[in-house]
């Protein structure tokens, strides 16, 4: 069966780009001939520059912001090298900028996947893009969605009807989290909770993965891959590091201030290999908790902004893993060490409902 899935999967983001490589392998190991949507819109930013960034395009000191962007890229060239080379062995159609090209000339396919991840966040773009929600192509082509997330607990009130209307154009609806359920369930739809892709593919498949990242970090040490590293994720680290007397490493995007070493440059494979061979991981990302299990690496969970804490709550509470989220600097730690075993059952019931799902969805557009 020809198959076409549409994801976020090139914005330098190691779950984004994992997630989507995931659903392809899974889905081509089982014969299915799977492309990935290149859908890559031009978006408007936000013309809102710093007070900094406008005196430096003053011609006085043009030279010095000159220099600024230099040191940026050279930073990001080794990170932006990572990532193209993982996503270049990802089977791509052609390259769409817009929904209108999605519409006059649609990929050809029996089946569109969206998902996974994050599409249907409505305080993102690609959360209020059709695109996202398979609104393009033929009728005859039936049309699914696989694990995606609104990333959040309920829907702002000016995005429900435009919500309720984009998903009207898929036969079949699964999400990731439990309160995507929810949030189906108001806007009249039922649903299946499904895994991340990523839980698809054996150990074996993400060991071989991680085998061949540029970067393997030497002895023992704590991980730490956050976006706002607030106090608490930072005070846990270092209470941790001097509890455990190892030392603290960032994958995080920028540069972390007290740590061991800074891995800003690390690409999807580097990200593997760094999380699998940590003591401990401290993050705030979904798919560090996702591989942490993987891995079986012990890890704790911090908060992000109210707008994304569904995903890791629910993960979480769905594996019975709750306390590992931690909310205050006043709770206890849990235990470092962490038994994987009831964890491990449960996660794997849920990849067979999750298999079976596929197979439904794929039987039914044949």
């Amino acid at each position: 069966m020809k198959i076409c899935t549409i994801t976020c999967h090139n914005v330098n983001n190691f779950g984004a780009s994992l997630q989507a490589t995931a659903l392809c392998e899974y889905l081509r190991g089982l014969g299915h001939d799977t492309s990935v949507i290149d859908y890559m819109p031009v978006r408007r930013h936000n013309s809102r520059r710093s007070r900094l960034r406008t005196i430096l395009e003053w011609p006085l000191f043009r030279p010095v912001a000159r220099l600024i962007d230099s040191y940026r890229e050279y930073r990001r060239r080794d990170r932006r090298r990572r990532f193209a080379s993982y996503l270049s062995a990802l089977p791509l159609t052609c390259r769409y900028t817009s929904l209108c090209q999605l519409r006059d000339n649609p990929p050809l396919a029996e089946l569109y996947i969206a998902g996974s991840d994050q599409i249907w966040n409505p305080h993102l773009a690609n959360g209020r893009d059709p695109a996202f929600y398979l609104n393009f192509g033929p009728a005859s082509v039936r049309r699914a969605s696989y694990a995606a997330s609104f990333a959040s607990r309920q829907l702002p009130v000016d995005s429900f009807h435009n919500m309720q209307s984009r998903l009207s154009h898929l036969d079949h609806i699964s999400v990731r989290e439990s309160s995507g359920l929810d949030i189906l369930s108001s806007l009249g739809y039922e649903g299946r909770q499904v895994v991340d892709p990523v839980f698809l593919l054996p150990r074996s498949y993400w060991d071989t993965a991680a085998d061949s990242s540029e970067i393997h970090h030497k002895g023992d040490y704590i991980l730490l891959y956050g976006f706002d590293t607030g106090s608490l994720i930072m005070d846990t680290a270092r209470c941790l590091s001097k509890e455990t007397g190892l030392p603290v490493v960032s994958i995080s995007p920028f540069p972390v201030k007290g740590v061991k070493k800074n891995y800003c440059n690390a690409g999807p494979l580097e990200f593997l290999a760094l999380v699998r061979g940590a003591s401990a991981v401290l993050t705030e990302s979904f798919h560090a908790l996702a591989f942490a299990m993987i891995f079986h690496v012990p890890f704790y969970a911090f908060r992000r902004s109210e707008n994304l804490n569904a995903r890791i709550t629910d993960f979480l509470a769905t594996l019975g893993l709750s306390r590992r989220l931690i909310t205050s600097e006043a709770v206890t730690l849990p235990p470092l060490n962490m038994d994987f075993t009831v964890p491990d059952t449960l996660l794997s019931n849920m990849r067979e409902s999750s298999v079976d799902y596929l197979d439904h969805i794929t039987s039914q557009a044949v």
